[in-house]
């Protein structure tokens, strides 16, 4: 039997069957890395948290970038865990002491909006990178396949307080709503589980919670006329990010046909 833990991965895991080379790059792997990153997560972490193969410089190439991430996902949270890392003596207060650099572009990020309030304008590029490698992991944990991570694009990162339609444009079919009434995470929740099914539309589907209010993911078919996924996260409710992924290796797509 297939037993399978709170993050919906076996708890046996064929990794280590899997080659072991890079799943980001293809090169000798020598580490193993957190999908998510660990400075993503809360204290104590998961105990069965998925880590891949993964080179030196892939594993540890990102750390600045993660550690952007996670201090900008703060800095624009609305939730108790945000407000914690951001007051005074906070893992993301400390941070930004501690790097005056990183604390200067994060001011300068925020900029007046053409109403008079003040907006926070991320570095993307650094968003979409880490998206691409977490989509990356996850895909392999699935799939224990190694596809390097150039086969994965983030497609957008967006706050769940200001979602465009953009989501709602690529997961529409006939019969399902054409706009949302409401923004915010509980709606991506609803956007993402009704996402179209090719086999049944009536069918739902779960998120995987690797922790609780704090990261989870849900993968969905493209469109009929697309092949391949997307990997829809959600960070601390606050961010939210689309990663497209290849389709599915074949022996894994006969077997769901035979079901």
């Amino acid at each position: 039997m297939d037993r399978r833990d709170n993050s919906g991965f076996p708890r046996q895991q064929s990794l280590l069957r899997a080659p072991e080379v890079c799943i980001y790059c293809g090169a000798p792997a020598d580490t193993r890395d957190h999908v998510p990153p660990r400075l993503l997560l809360e204290e104590p972490l998961p105990p069965n948290l998925l880590t891949v193969p993964a080179c030196w410089k892939c594993n540890n190439g990102c750390s600045d970038d993660e550690r952007y991430v996670r201090d900008a996902l703060h800095l624009v949270g609305f939730g108790e865990i945000s407000r914690e890392k951001t007051a005074p003596g906070g893992v993301v207060a400390r941070s930004l002491e501690h790097s005056p650099l990183l604390g200067q572009k994060m001011n300068q990020a925020h900029v007046a909006g053409e109403d008079g309030r003040i907006l926070f304008q991320p570095a993307l590029d650094r968003f979409s990178r880490i998206m691409v490698k977490i989509g990356a992991g996850l895909w392999f944990g699935l799939y224990h396949r190694c596809v390097t991570a150039s086969a994965f694009k983030c497609e957008t990162v967006q706050h769940t307080h200001c979602i465009s339609t953009w989501l709602v444009d690529v997961a529409s079919f006939p019969g399902q709503s054409s706009g949302w009434p409401e923004v915010g995470s509980q709606e991506l929740r609803r956007a993402a589980e009704a996402w179209p099914n090719q086999r049944d539309h009536r069918r739902l589907r779960e998120w995987t919670k690797v922790q609780a209010c704090v990261f989870e993911y849900l993968f969905v078919p493209k469109s009929p006329r697309q092949d391949g996924l997307f990997c829809v996260m959600n960070l601390y409710d606050t961010v939210w990010g689309l990663v497209s992924c290849p389709p599915p290796p074949p022996e894994t797509r006969t077997r769901n046909r035979r079901r």
